[in-house]
């Protein structure tokens, strides 16, 4: 740009700051004289596309607010110390250079490139504040959401382990129970055993032998006395293979009635344990609580049958000798 262009610049500033020139008449007159919008020249003549020149104090035009773009947070950019420091920045690097271009190209020149690398980084700072802004966010968002999954896994953990404590502790309070109930159950049944045992020795004390017309009478029909207890003496007829180990013929009465080698009494049928039998014999004498169990039939050796009453031991099982010769 000539010095010629630059004196109608100028000229057209100053008929347009008297009123002279309309906005849109200086405007055309400013494209012609520049050819374009905004032109930068090399070397010493720097040419940036400006308003009419006017007075210091309204050279600087006004310039909007910066506004927020779509996604960003304006509440943050306005409190921002850098957006701030950028906007001045800005508005004194187009005012200034306008103010002195009229009376230093050169110092004018100067100003705005230092203020262009300064709004360079400026923004550069801006960037890296939004981004380190950002990547502390989702950071922090992450660590929440880890933190928050953490939570509800140990969360999860404790209810399980809870549940796991409750049924173990159900588990092992039924088992008890359980154990409890069956000691219990152990120690009602055992005092049961030891209560009918004492009955039973009871009895047996107070068995005594009965008189002779009794006994004939059981003997006689066995059937109708099932049950009834007796003490009786005895005397072994037959005990061998044919009887077993834990059964055998006999004589017996209410007394000894042993006279000369030889025992008076009635047939019957005796049955007991065989550890109770095993050391008796043929022709021993014994005393025994017995008690009816009916009639009992068996054959004989000379081919017959016969039918004696059958008596079982419940106690007191004595030998008292042997009528053997």
């Amino acid at each position: 740009m000539s010095d010629e262009d630059i004196r109608k610049l100028r000229e057209l500033g100053e008929l347009h700051e008297s009123g002279v020139l309309t906005e849109t008449e200086f405007e055309q007159g400013k494209a012609r004289l520049l050819g374009t919008d905004a032109t930068v020249e090399s070397g010493d003549n720097l040419a940036v596309a400006t308003k009419p020149a006017v007075a210091p104090s309204s050279a600087i035009p006004a310039t909007s607010p910066i506004e927020s773009e779509p996604g960003t947070d304006s509440a943050s950019t306005s409190l921002s110390p850098v957006v701030i420091v950028a906007l001045v920045l800005l508005t004194a690097g187009i005012g200034v250079p306008i103010y002195l271009w009229l009376k230093d190209r050169r110092r004018a020149a100067i100003i705005v490139a230092v203020g262009v690398a300064i709004l360079l980084i400026v923004a550069g700072l801006s960037d890296d504040s939004s981004s380190s802004s950002s990547n502390t966010s989702k950071d922090a968002s992450s660590s929440s959401s880890q933190a928050s999954s953490t939570d509800k896994s140990a969360e999860t953990d404790s209810n399980e382990a809870a549940d796991e404590e409750a049924a173990a502790a159900e588990e092992a309070a039924a088992e008890a129970a359980a154990k409890k109930d069956a000691a219990a159950k152990a120690a009602a049944a055992k005092k049961r055993r030891e209560a009918a045992a004492a009955r039973r020795r009871a009895r047996i004390a107070s068995t005594g032998f009965p008189d002779q017309r009794t006994l004939k009478l059981v003997l006689k029909n066995p059937d109708a006395h099932t049950g009834e207890w007796y003490r009786v003496w005895g005397e072994i007829m037959q005990f061998d293979s044919r009887t077993g180990t834990d059964t055998f013929l006999a004589n017996i009465a209410n007394r000894n009635t042993t006279s000369y080698g030889f025992f008076d009494g009635e047939t019957a049928l005796i049955s007991g344990s065989e550890r109770q039998l095993a050391r008796f014999i043929d022709d021993d004498l014994f005393t025994a609580v017995v008690e009816v169990v009916g009639s009992y039939s068996y054959d004989t050796a000379i081919g017959g049958s016969n039918t004696v009453a059958q008596f079982q031991i419940v106690g007191e099982l004595e030998r008292q000798g042997s009528n053997a010769g």
